[in-house]
C-alpha cells in the first residue's frame, strides 16, 4: 500500500521490489568471501535505493546506518535475538508500526538454525501483538502455525484427513531435498 516500507534481510535485496530498508546484521565478511563477491556486494549496496541498516556503520557504504542496539534492548523488554528477523521486528514495534505485515518468511524445519529462529520471530511477533500492532502473515508461512499434524489447540485433537497428512509429509520432504 502507498506509505508502507518493505524491510528485508541479507540477500532478499536482490528479490525485493520498492525495498525501503535492508538489515544484515551478519559480520560483513560473510558477503566479502571473494574480492570479487566483496565488490559486487558493495556496488548492490550503494546503488540501491534503501536504507542499510548494519550492526556497525561501514565506510566503504557510506549510507549505512548503525542498529541501535542499546536503545532496542533498552526500550524493549527481552535482549533475545536469534537472526535479522527479530531485529526488523524489534525495529517495527519501536516505531510503533499499525500493521507489520511479514511475506514469504519461510522458517525451514530442516535447517539447523529453524527452532531458535522461529521461536524468537514468534515472540517477537507476541510482543508486537500485545502491543496493538496488527500482524499478517502470508499463508506460506509457518510462523504463529502449528506442525499440519498438530492441533493449534493442545488438547484437542488435529482433525487429519487423507489430504492434510499427504500434504505435510511432502512439503517435509521437499524442504529437507532443498536444504
Amino acid at each position: 500500500a502507498p506509505g508502507d516500507e518493505i524491510f528485508a534481510v541479507n540477500y532478499a535485496y536482490r528479490n525485493q521490489r520498492n525495498l525501503s530498508r535492508l538489515y544484515i546484521m551478519h559480520d560483513l565478511r560473510y558477503f566479502f568471501r571473494t574480492p570479487e563477491r566483496r565488490a559486487e556486494f558493495l556496488w548492490d549496496m550503494n546503488a540501491g535505493a534503501f536504507r542499510v541498516i548494519l550492526r556497525e556503520k561501514c565506510p566503504e557504504i557510506p549510507k549505512s546506518e548503525r542498529y541501535p542496539i542499546e536503545d532496542t534492548v533498552t526500550a524493549l523488554p527481552y535482549p533475545y535475538f536469534t537472526s535479522g528477523l527479530a531485529y526488523m521486528i524489534a525495529a517495527a514495534i519501536r516505531e510503533r508500526v499499525d500493521v507489520l505485515r511479514l511475506h514469504r518468511i519461510h522458517v525451514m524445519p530442516a535447517a539447523a538454525e529453524y527452532h531458535a529462529q522461529k521461536a524468537n520471530t514468534e515472540f517477537w511477533l507476541g510482543l508486537a501483538i500485545g502491543q496493538g500492532i496488527k500482524v499478517e502473515l502470508s499463508e506460506d508461512s509457518d510462523l504463529l502455525r502449528a506442525y499440519p499434524w498438530d492441533s493449534p489447540l493442545y488438547g484437542y485433537a488435529p482433525v487429519l484427513t487423507d489430504a492434510v497428512i499427504p500434504r505435510a509429509v511432502t512439503r517435509a520432504i521437499r524442504e529437507n531435498i532443498e536444504a
